[in-house]
């Protein structure tokens, strides 16, 4: 099981490069949507700011529980096979996700994952502390009356927005009027506001603040705020809240002006208001001010050029494309990942990798194979048993093959010299241990003991080239230095399933399936060569047999050849 650190670290590297793309991708989509309403790119930013928090980690969950199970089909190379791009060995893998390997020392992804955590932790209070503020600074303000002559006005403007009950409050806290609270709202101003400003300038700023109310920006604010701590500490984040804060003041712009005197009265009332208000942050707090997003110019242009002649049927094909843009990314991304490794599983089982031979008595007995994946070691032990002269000092006196396949690996460690490893197989698990003595040869030991306490003696191990078994009589090939033979090419493949009973041992291992391809280009005569059981050999020729490749020519004619694949089940 991945530890906590190297999920974290892994979260990490995966939000660096997919947070900057995801962003990336949103502030272009938001150029592409100029003719979609303010409201809908407001939407488009906040799905990229939550799909840049959640595809991470959904990367990340990816990355902890890998697919259970893996097939793979490799073109042997006894017959060469030709591809579009060249010659060589064909292989074909089918995985759902394409993820890289980064070897990272334990101790820093620890220290890295410490560090995020404080970070986290350190964000996390100073969310507290703007609450704390905010709580303070309602409970410190006072009722505020509004002149009589515009009682008729509040009630019209709350009825605009079609909103319940409002509180009015005045605050020397704030130096221009500022919304909070969620249950229920308060409109905060300074205690000299109303009196010293014209009713247009009230209109606009109230107005503004009511906007803000009826679409609980406070409320979704500050749920953005918790949602995007895990990501707080990228610049395409900052710039992700900037894009949804510059659009939320001009979604209320619209509707404040809808509800005032227009867009024109609007717009002078807020440069008037600008000139009046010399602290418009409200950064201490979670309060929503009316130059929140310090965008004056922006929004006064935006005012006097609204683009009215946009027809609703662009303004929804620039949503729709805008959003498509950023659905279709994450779609891509999501298929792509890097995992956080332990730099210590590549180093410590280097030496060891390959198919090892043992032999009893100078005869052939069980076959290791070890190889790395996604910076684990595994592979397999060749199912057979031992013969054990237990009045002999427990000498070992012969090898009897078991069913076809092998015990797959399940846990391994290194310690100087020697590979310490589990197997897994229907008896139950068997622990191993394969020891180097010189280049090229180990000695291989069961690691249990007998039942009266003594151990078996270890077997000499010979490590191997594997090389596959040539064909008695194999077809043509451009090896065989004929230039008028194209050999098959190989056009579609099916993916072998798993069956219930290899899934249910946990079964892998690898089979060999041979074949002709016709002159037609299908395989015929397929047969298992090299066989491992568990009904995946008879998977194998199903899948093999659905095959479809473009004939071997000889001198211009369609001729039969010979291939053969290996057929890999590896189950995790």
């Amino acid at each position: 099981m991945t530890s906590p650190s190297i999920w974290i670290v892994t979260y990490l590297l995966n939000a660096i490069w997919q947070l900057a793309l995801i962003a990336g991708v949103a502030l272009f989509a938001a150029r592409v949507m100029r003719a979609a309403s303010w409201q809908a790119r407001h939407m488009v930013a906040i799905a990229a700011l939550l799909t840049a928090v959640l595809l991470p980690a959904w990367t990340a969950w990816n990355a902890m529980h890998p697919p259970t199970e893996k097939v793979a089909v490799k073109i042997l190379p006894s017959t060469t096979l030709y591809s579009a791009g060249g010659s060589g060995v064909r292989g074909a893998v089918f995985f759902r996700h394409f993820r890289g390997s980064l070897s990272i020392a334990p101790s820093v992804s620890r220290i890295a994952a410490l560090l995020y955590l404080a970070f986290l932790l350190f964000r996390g209070a100073m969310l507290v502390v703007k609450w704390q503020a905010t709580r303070r600074l309602l409970r410190s303000a006072t009722p505020a009356a509004l002149p009589e002559e515009m009682n008729g006005d509040w009630r019209r403007w709350i009825g605009s927005f079609d909103l319940g009950e409002v509180l009015l409050l005045a605050s020397e806290q704030v130096a221009g009027p500022v919304t909070l609270g969620m249950r229920r709202p308060a409109l905060l101003v300074p205690p000299d506001f109303i009196s010293t400003v014209s009713r247009e300038e009230v209109e606009a700023a109230l107005c503004h603040e009511f906007a803000h109310v009826a679409r609980r920006d406070f409320l979704w604010n500050l749920l953005l705020e918790i949602a995007s701590l895990p990501i707080a500490f990228h610049p395409a984040c900052w710039l992700l809240k900037r894009e949804i804060s510059e659009s939320r003041e001009l979604v209320c712009d619209g509707m404040a002006a809808e509800v005032g005197n227009g867009s024109d009265q609007y717009a002078r009332s807020l440069l008037s208001l600008a000139r009046s208000i010399c602290a418009p942050g409200t950064g201490q707090t979670h309060a929503l001010g009316i130059f929140e997003a310090n965008i004056l110019e922006k929004r006064i242009m935006n005012l006097i050029d609204p683009k009215t002649s946009v027809n609703r049927f662009a303004k929804f094909a620039a949503a729709l494309l805008g959003a498509g843009m950023l659905v279709t990314t994450a779609i891509g991304i999501s298929t792509i990942g890097i995992e956080a490794a332990s730099a210590q599983a590549s180093s410590g089982f280097a030496s060891f990798l390959g198919t090892w031979k043992t032999t009893v008595n100078g005869k052939p007995a069980a076959i290791v194979e070890l190889f790395e994946y996604q910076g684990k070691l595994t592979g397999d032990v060749s199912n057979g048993d031992f013969g054990v002269d237990e009045k002999n000092n427990n000498a070992i006196t012969g090898w009897t093959y078991g069913t076809p396949g092998g015990a797959p690996i399940v846990e391994a460690s290194v310690s100087g010299q020697t590979l310490a490893f589990k197997t897994v197989d229907s008896g139950g698990p068997v622990g191993w241990e394969l020891t180097l003595t010189s280049p090229g040869k180990a000695e291989l030991r069961v690691a249990e003991a007998m039942p009266n306490g003594s151990r078996l003696p270890a077997l000499p191990a010979e490590r191997v080239e594997s090389s596959p078994k040539k064909d008695d009589d194999p077809a043509p090939s451009a090896g065989d230095g004929n230039k008028n033979l194209a050999t098959p090419h190989l056009i579609s493949s099916v993916n072998p399933e798993y069956t219930p009973q290899a899934r249910a041992a946990k079964f892998s291992g690898k089979c060999i399936v041979g074949f002709t391809v016709d002159a037609t280009g299908r395989p015929i005569n397929v047969k298992v060569v090299k066989p491992i059981g568990m009904g995946l050999d008879e998977n194998a020729i199903k899948a093999v047999s659905q095959y479809q490749f473009s004939p071997a020519m000889l001198d211009g004619a369609a001729v039969p050849a010979d291939l053969k694949v290996e057929v890999e089940f590896r189950y995790y």
